[in-house]
């Protein structure tokens, strides 16, 4: 759902977070997000990224 919302909304990217502990691999919530909005990346622990306001 957040990558249609993603692309409806003309986002330059999509970082999916807030994953369930149940879920181990989030490569494929990552997978099907790209099949819709193909700027998406799911978040790893650690991960640090830049936003860009301009």
């Amino acid at each position: 759902e957040s990558a249609g919302i993603a692309q409806a909304a003309g986002a330059q990217a999509l970082l999916l977070t807030h994953f369930s502990p149940k879920i181990v691999d989030t490569s494929l919530a990552e997978r099907a997000a790209r099949q819709i909005f193909a700027n998406s990346r799911a978040a790893r622990d650690g991960m640090v990224i830049t936003l860009d306001y301009s």
